[in-house]
């Protein structure tokens, strides 16, 4: 994890200087741009997703929920409400994090929602695991997870969300 860095968005801060781009001219030329993350929790356990290992960027990596790029005119909610398992979640926005590594160079909005495991649908948690915060620290700690799931985590610590 040396490679990367994570840094917590604070208020009149980076957001004021940033430019923010769409998804294929961001990663061609490093360029910062915002996507959108959900952690679902069920009984205080994170559903995190497991990218496959064919995936080019973060491959077999734990990541978080929902993950994906907000389109310029697209802002959090609209982005995220297109891949919610059902319509009846309540979402709660946590805040922003940055994220800068050899593949992504962007804003994430975060947002949580609590859900009883057996109310998501089964064809959305084919590539999901429930992990117990202990379980999350083992693979942030080993390297096994994105710098998205890692920053997450931590910001949804420092919340005592979880």
């Amino acid at each position: 994890m040396d490679k990367l860095q994570t840094y917590i968005i604070n208020k009149g801060g980076i957001l004021k200087e940033a430019r923010v781009a769409e998804k294929v001219e961001a990663h061609e030329n490093d360029l910062l741009h915002k996507s959108v993350h959900l952690i679902i929790l069920c009984d205080k356990k994170v559903l995190a997703r497991k990218r496959g290992k064919d995936e080019s960027r973060y491959g077999g990596l734990f990541t978080s929920t929902i993950g994906t790029h907000v389109l310029l005119k697209d802002n959090y909610i609209s982005t995220i409400e297109k891949f919610l398992p059902t319509q009846n979640l309540e979402l709660k926005f946590v805040g922003e994090f940055f994220v800068h590594d050899e593949w992504e160079n962007e804003i994430n909005g975060l947002f949580f929602a609590e859900v009883e495991y057996e109310n998501l649908p089964k064809d959305f948690i084919i590539d999901r695991e429930l992990l117990t915060v202990d379980e999350t620290k083992e693979i942030i700690n080993s390297g096994e997870v994105t710098p998205h799931l890692a920053g997450a985590f931590k910001m949804l610590q420092e919340k005592s969300i979880i």
